[in-house]
């Protein structure tokens, strides 16, 4: 979770943020962590990520290139063994010691751990994206207008470090790079703070990238990028995206499947969309219609099926279908 920390006495500000997790604090730890911070470890969304950051450089470092040398290497180095045992032999250098500052900041929700953490890594390595990102959102931008705009800034400059030969050739295969990772996480917030602040048409952009850069869509893009499209009636963008990824099989896209159709004329095949995504999940109908409201607490994460998946389908479509009465009164049945 994301906290927007105000200077001094101003009041602090909960900011929801997608993707969040439980607090996380290494059992190998960051060193210099003040007093209280807590020390338990917990499920780590970025354990995997931090895996294959230590492998690719432990192999960089042993020069291998030969894939045969480079298995054997990894059966002998890293295969059952434990990350945390893994973690407290390597040593680090600024950088890998300012990411680790800023995995722990992402997945904190003590303010204390999160300030302490983007500090200290920004010392370490003025240029660590996850920090900067993160340093924007609770500490320096005291609207969602500036956020916006300095998150756009970072993206540029982060973009003007890659240059356009190393976007070019890696684009589709940007998630696939633990280095790309922090690049596309702060896409991720600009997305969220664009969409909060209005601007949809700014948003589809920063979303359509994403899933250019990263078409196997790891982040999620597609359904919030279908519900903007839906909601703003761009009928050909969101058959192009329901084209694009046929097979989803969570609610929300039937749910997306069943307003194209109905705003395409189509009532059969909104019907029969309707009809799978109410056997995926029966929840999902009463908030679209109202008779349920959401909970105002944030929501990090769903399991299809439930009621938490329910509401993960209101967020990103409610505002799509409430934006057509049409197309509501339909699914009351008047």
């Amino acid at each position: 979770m994301v906290k927007k920390i105000k200077k001094k006495t101003k009041r602090t500000k909960r900011t929801k943020r997608k993707g969040g997790a439980p607090t996380w604090t290494p059992s190998a730890p960051v060193t210099g962590l003040p007093p209280g911070v807590p020390g338990e470890k917990m499920f780590s969304m970025y354990d995997s990520e931090q895996l294959n950051r230590l492998i690719a450089r432990s192999v960089e470092r042993e020069g291998l290139q030969d894939i045969n040398d480079i298995e054997a290497f990894l059966r002998k180095n890293f295969f059952g063994r434990n990350l945390d045992d893994l973690l407290l032999k390597e040593e680090f250098d600024p950088v890998e010691e300012a990411q680790r500052l800023a995995f722990q900041a992402l997945e904190s929700q003590d303010p204390r751990e999160i300030v302490f953490c983007v500090k200290r890594a920004l010392e370490l390595d003025p240029e660590c994206l996850d920090a900067q990102s993160l340093n924007l959102q609770i500490l320096l931008c005291d609207s969602g207008e500036e956020l916006i705009e300095a998150l756009s800034e970072l993206v540029k400059t982060a973009e003007q470090r890659m240059g356009e030969d190393y976007l070019e050739e890696h684009r589709g295969h940007f998630w696939g790079m633990t280095e790309t990772r922090p690049y596309m996480r702060l896409l991720n917030t600009l997305f969220n703070e664009l969409v909060k602040a209005g601007r949809d048409r700014e948003a589809i952009e920063c979303g359509e990238k994403m899933l250019d850069l990263n078409p196997n869509d790891n982040q999620g893009m597609r359904t919030p990028l279908c519900g903007l499209y839906l909601m703003r009636s761009d009928l050909e963008g969101a058959r192009r995206l329901l084209d694009q990824y046929p097979e989803e099989m969570l609610a929300a896209w039937n749910w997306a499947k069943t307003l194209e159709r109905f705003l395409s004329g189509d009532l059969e095949g909104a019907g029969q969309a309707r009809k799978k995504a109410e056997r995926q999940n029966p929840h999902v109908l009463a908030y679209l219609t109202g008779q349920k409201q959401p909970p105002s607490a944030p929501l990090y994460g769903f399991s299809p099926g439930d009621e938490s998946e329910a509401i993960y389908c209101f967020d990103e479509l409610g505002p799509a279908f409430r934006a057509h009465p049409e197309a509501m009164k339909w699914l009351k049945g008047k």
